[in-house]
């Protein structure tokens, strides 16, 4: 998969993707940074991309962030079960900040601690697009997932978040 990665990414400006399922793939950083660049293309109407399981880390996820501009089609993001940490999470926030229009966002087992899930309730506060955000089996903290129970409140039915079950160990 990884020499066909920079190949797919050259397919994606064509707009005839429009999920694209990379699940438990052993995605290498520079695979997925072409996939990235792909995504940033004009032509590229992807609106589902699932790159979770992928022990991927915070590089990726910020290049993926990145690539998306508030006129891109992608509205669900997977990368859960990866290693992305607060730094890709902070990215993510960072995209929606930008009006990004995803709608369905998951970064659940990724060790996402309180600096992220404060960062994306910020983003969360100002992006109106997100419906769905799984948090679950992070390392956020009971005040923190107070915060994010608060804000689901203030969206009044808009807005679910999964982020109950935290990991001990973190």
């Amino acid at each position: 998969l990884h020499d066909a990665l920079p190949i797919l990414a050259k397919v994606l400006p064509h707009g005839c993707l429009r999920t694209l399922r990379l699940r438990a793939n052993r995605l290498t950083v520079e695979g997925a940074v072409s996939l990235a660049e792909g995504l940033r293309a004009k032509g590229c109407k992807l609106t589902s991309l699932d790159v979770g399981r992928n022990v991927i880390g915070p590089k990726v996820a910020k290049a993926i962030a990145a690539s998306l501009a508030p006129s891109s089609s992608l509205v669900k993001l997977d990368l859960g079960v990866n290693k992305i940490g607060d730094l890709g999470a902070i990215s993510v926030a960072a995209a929606l900040k930008r009006g990004v229009g995803l709608t369905h966002i998951n970064l659940n087992f990724n060790g996402v601690s309180d600096a992220g899930a404060y960062a994306l309730v910020d983003a969360l506060h100002v992006n109106s697009a997100v419906e769905f955000l799984n948090i679950q089996y992070n390392c956020i903290s009971k005040e923190a997932l107070a915060v994010l129970q608060a804000l689901t409140e203030q969206k009044e039915g808009r807005l679910t978040i999964w982020a109950g079950d935290q990991r001990a160990s973190c």
